[in-house]
Protein backbone atom coordinates (compact mmCIF):
# COMPACT_ATOMS: atom_id res chain seq x y z
CA UNK A 1 0.00 0.00 0.00
CA UNK A 2 1.35 3.40 -0.93
CA UNK A 3 0.48 5.02 2.42
CA UNK A 4 2.39 2.28 4.21
CA UNK A 5 5.41 2.82 1.97
CA UNK A 6 5.27 6.58 2.57
CA UNK A 7 4.97 6.04 6.31
CA UNK A 8 7.99 3.70 6.29
CA UNK A 9 9.95 6.24 4.24
CA UNK A 10 9.14 8.99 6.75
CA UNK A 11 10.09 6.71 9.66
CA UNK A 12 13.30 5.64 7.94
CA UNK A 13 12.66 1.91 7.48
CA UNK A 14 9.92 -0.73 7.46
CA UNK A 15 11.48 -2.03 10.65
CA UNK A 16 10.73 1.29 12.35
CA UNK A 17 6.99 0.75 11.78
CA UNK A 18 6.97 -2.94 12.69
CA UNK A 19 7.90 -4.26 9.22
CA UNK A 20 4.81 -2.68 7.77
CA UNK A 21 2.51 -3.87 10.49
CA UNK A 22 -1.19 -3.52 9.82
CA UNK A 23 -2.67 -1.04 7.37
CA UNK A 24 -4.99 0.19 10.14
CA UNK A 25 -2.03 1.18 12.32
CA UNK A 26 -0.49 3.20 9.50
CA UNK A 27 -3.71 4.97 8.51
CA UNK A 28 -4.55 5.69 12.14
CA UNK A 29 -1.15 7.33 12.63
CA UNK A 30 -1.51 9.35 9.42
CA UNK A 31 -5.14 10.41 9.90
CA UNK A 32 -5.62 10.33 13.69
CA UNK A 33 -8.78 8.26 13.07
CA UNK A 34 -9.56 4.98 14.88
CA UNK A 35 -9.58 1.61 13.15
CA UNK A 36 -10.97 -1.84 13.82
CA UNK A 37 -9.51 -5.23 12.95
CA UNK A 38 -12.01 -8.01 12.31
CA UNK A 39 -10.47 -11.44 11.91
CA UNK A 40 -12.90 -13.48 9.87
CA UNK A 41 -10.61 -16.42 9.25
CA UNK A 42 -7.26 -17.72 10.43
CA UNK A 43 -5.96 -20.67 8.51
CA UNK A 44 -8.86 -22.99 7.86
CA UNK A 45 -10.99 -21.74 10.79
CA UNK A 46 -13.76 -19.33 9.74
CA UNK A 47 -14.62 -18.06 13.25
CA UNK A 48 -18.27 -18.49 12.28
CA UNK A 49 -18.25 -15.93 9.45
CA UNK A 50 -19.97 -17.59 6.50
CA UNK A 51 -22.34 -16.37 3.83
CA UNK A 52 -25.25 -18.04 5.64
CA UNK A 53 -24.42 -17.35 9.32
CA UNK A 54 -25.70 -14.53 11.49
CA UNK A 55 -22.10 -13.34 12.01
CA UNK A 56 -21.45 -13.30 8.27
CA UNK A 57 -24.69 -11.47 7.56
CA UNK A 58 -23.98 -8.90 10.30
CA UNK A 59 -20.47 -8.29 8.90
CA UNK A 60 -21.90 -7.79 5.41
CA UNK A 61 -24.47 -5.31 6.81
CA UNK A 62 -21.63 -3.44 8.54
CA UNK A 63 -19.58 -3.37 5.31
CA UNK A 64 -22.57 -1.94 3.45
CA UNK A 65 -23.08 0.68 6.20
CA UNK A 66 -19.40 1.64 6.22
CA UNK A 67 -19.44 1.83 2.42
CA UNK A 68 -22.44 4.24 2.51
CA UNK A 69 -20.59 6.38 5.08
CA UNK A 70 -17.60 6.40 2.71
CA UNK A 71 -15.20 4.96 5.27
CA UNK A 72 -11.85 3.72 4.03
CA UNK A 73 -12.10 -0.08 3.89
CA UNK A 74 -9.21 -2.50 3.65
CA UNK A 75 -8.71 -6.22 3.78
CA UNK A 76 -5.86 -8.62 4.14
CA UNK A 77 -5.22 -12.26 3.38
CA UNK A 78 -3.56 -15.22 5.01
CA UNK A 79 -1.66 -17.96 3.20
CA UNK A 80 -4.82 -20.09 2.81
CA UNK A 81 -6.52 -17.44 0.68
CA UNK A 82 -6.93 -17.31 -3.10
CA UNK A 83 -5.23 -13.86 -3.12
CA UNK A 84 -1.63 -13.09 -2.20
CA UNK A 85 -1.20 -13.52 1.55
CA UNK A 86 0.42 -11.03 3.95
CA UNK A 87 -0.71 -8.07 1.85
CA UNK A 88 -3.21 -5.24 2.33
CA UNK A 89 -5.99 -4.65 -0.17
CA UNK A 90 -8.26 -1.65 -0.64
CA UNK A 91 -11.97 -2.40 -0.78
CA UNK A 92 -13.18 0.04 -3.42
CA UNK A 93 -16.91 -0.51 -2.84
CA UNK A 94 -19.44 -3.01 -1.59
CA UNK A 95 -22.63 -3.67 -3.52
CA UNK A 96 -25.56 -6.05 -3.27
CA UNK A 97 -26.97 -7.68 -6.37
CA UNK A 98 -30.22 -9.56 -6.90
CA UNK A 99 -29.67 -12.91 -8.59
CA UNK A 100 -32.66 -15.18 -9.18
CA UNK A 101 -34.60 -13.31 -6.48
CA UNK A 102 -31.79 -13.61 -3.91
CA UNK A 103 -29.58 -10.81 -2.62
Amino acid sequence: MIAEKAYAKAAGTYGAIGNGGHVGNVLSQLSDDPFEIITIRRGLSSYGYTTTSAKGNALWADLMKWNRKEYMLFGGADTFSWVKGAHAYSIVWAKEFNFDGKV
